[in-house]
């Protein structure tokens, strides 16, 4: 998780070595998708968090190898909720 101003921000952060098996992005699957809803709602429900303004962003990394990182994206509101 991750505060930026009044929102709270749930991550999800993949990382692939190869593009053989697709890219970080294709590889968050729909049962994944539902899980951090369901994770992040749970959350917002905990007594306490005044913040209301919420959403969900994905961290694309790709690397050729380990120590070799070719390329990071953040994907925001990746869920729309």
């Amino acid at each position: 998780m991750a505060q930026e101003s009044a929102e709270l921000v749930f991550v999800e952060v993949r990382t692939h070595s190869s593009s053989q098996s697709g890219t970080p992005e294709e590889s968050v699957s729909q049962a994944k998708v539902h899980r951090l809803l369901a994770a992040a709602q749970d959350y917002m429900k905990s007594p306490g968090d005044d913040l209301v303004c919420w959403g969900i962003a994905l961290v694309s990394v790709r690397a050729a190898a380990i120590g070799n990182l070719q390329n990071i994206d953040q994907l925001r509101h990746t869920v729309q909720l």
